[in-house]
């Protein structure tokens, strides 16, 4: 639970700068509120909060809550993550980016039917490569392909998240 805070308020500290930075211009609010969208359909729950640092840099922190079932592995537990994504394109403007992950999970994994449950406290991290598309002026959809560790292996992933501007 202090590792979650301290990450959280380790996030605080710059979106106060970036948001101090910005505040001058007629920019809309930085600060970025994150869902996967394809989560809740396979037991993954998960929300983040991101700002833009710079015009092409995005800073953010993840948590995922999982309760899968039904589906090979079966996962219960949560992970937590600090991603930072760099756009080729300029500030709100769709285009691609390539992402970076690293975090902590706390999860149980049964790998098939028959199998036992195994306990994995580890660090994670991932590279995302993907496509960042400005559905308007709030609204950004990001769809990517993760290469990285978790859930106890190492894994290919598609990312479709939905992020909304505040």
């Amino acid at each position: 639970m202090k590792k979650i805070v301290f990450i959280c308020l380790f996030f605080l500290l710059p979106c106060h700068i970036a948001q101090a930075q910005y505040a001058s211009s007629s920019q809309p609010n930085n600060i970025g509120i994150s869902i996967n969208i394809l989560g809740p359909i396979f037991g993954e729950y998960g929300l983040g909060l991101s700002t833009f640092m710079t015009q092409n840099i995005q800073v953010g922190v993840n948590t995922t809550y999982f309760s899968t079932q039904y589906i090979s592995p079966e996962v219960e537990g949560w992970q937590s993550n600090l991603r930072v994504n760099y756009f080729f394109s300029s500030f709100r403007k769709s285009g691609f980016y390539l992402g970076g992950s690293g975090g902590f999970e706390a999860v149980n994994v049964k790998k098939d039917g028959d199998a036992k449950w195994e306990r994995y406290d580890d660090l994670t991290w991932a590279i995302i490569p993907g496509y960042a598309w400005m559905m308007g002026k709030s609204y950004m959809l990001l769809l990517g392909l993760s290469y990285g560790y978790s859930l106890g292996d190492t894994q290919f992933e598609p990312e479709i998240g939905f992020v909304i501007s505040i």
